[in-house]
């Protein structure tokens, strides 16, 4: 197992949560919870990228042009980790931050992280 398998249903765990959210309105939690995946999916290229895809389609349908074109432009960046391999620690993977500024991660995200991490084989 890597860990983009090992992250993936935690990741798919806030992705659920978020649409749950979105669903009853409360757009602002679902992105908060998109923000989580996002967290536990920096250091994986698929799940990176799968939750900006996620962002833009929140961006969409809450009609937030600043944010759809800001996860575009994300999109295109989480692309370019499969090369260089930097990912910036804790962002959120809003376009209300820095793509390249690095955040503290909450400590419940991080055990997640480093649980995954500990199922990879060495």
């Amino acid at each position: 197992m890597n860990f983009s398998q090992s992250i993936k249903p935690h990741v798919t765990d806030e992705i659920n949560v978020a649409y749950q959210y979105f669903d009853k309105g409360e757009h602002t939690l679902a992105f908060h919870h998109l923000e989580r995946a996002h967290v536990l999916a920096q250091q994986s290229p698929s799940q990176h990228l799968r939750t900006h895809v996620h962002m833009f389609f929140w961006a969409v349908r809450t009609l937030s042009l600043k944010e759809a074109f800001g996860q575009v432009i994300r999109m295109l960046g989480s692309m370019t980790q499969v090369v260089t391999g930097y990912f910036p620690p804790g962002n959120t993977g809003g376009s209300d931050i820095s793509p390249f500024e690095e955040l503290s991660i909450p400590d419940d995200l991080l055990k997640v992280i480093n649980r995954a991490k500990a199922d990879i084989p060495k």
